[in-house]
Formats: C-alpha cells, sequence, structure tokens
C-alpha cells in the first residue's frame, strides 16, 4: 500500500497517513531550501481550508516534537 492516501475517520477527528519513501535525499533534507510534497493535491486542499502548512515546514516541526518529547520523557 506504499503511496496511497490513507484518511480514518475516528469519533472527532480524521487521520491522514500517506506511507512512502522520501522525495529527497535524507542529506538534502537536512540541508533544507528544496521541498516537495508527497501528495500535492492534499497539501494544497489542506491549506486552502486552513489545515495544511506550507511545503517543507513538516520536516522541521518534527524535529522539534522528537526533542520534546525526548527532553520531557527523561525529565521525569
Amino acid at each position: 500500500m506504499a503511496g496511497l492516501l490513507k484518511v480514518e475517520k475516528l469519533d472527532n477527528t480524521f487521520i491522514l497517513s500517506n506511507p512512502g519513501l522520501l522525495k529527497l535525499p535524507l542529506e538534502q533534507i537536512y540541508a533544507g531550501g528544496e521541498s516537495r510534497a508527497r501528495n500535492q493535491r492534499m497539501q494544497t486542499m489542506l491549506r486552502m481550508i486552513g489545515y495544511g502548512e506550507n511545503i517543507g515546514s513538516g520536516f522541521p516541526l518534527i524535529n522539534v516534537a522528537k526533542v520534546i518529547r525526548y527532553t520531557t520523557y527523561n525529565s521525569t
């Protein structure tokens, strides 16, 4: 099922996942400056209704969340 958009509806939320390989080499992702959406149409639709982020904003947010989670987990 790699590359297919999966939408799950729970009681009060939707979970969207789009598994697959990275679109850019990992070194280029860390360096920044170039981004590619995995699913451009979905990204555009979500931005149009106010729920999508800009292309390229996801990886830095994931890294910040990992640091916060790691720090919180290890400080207790």
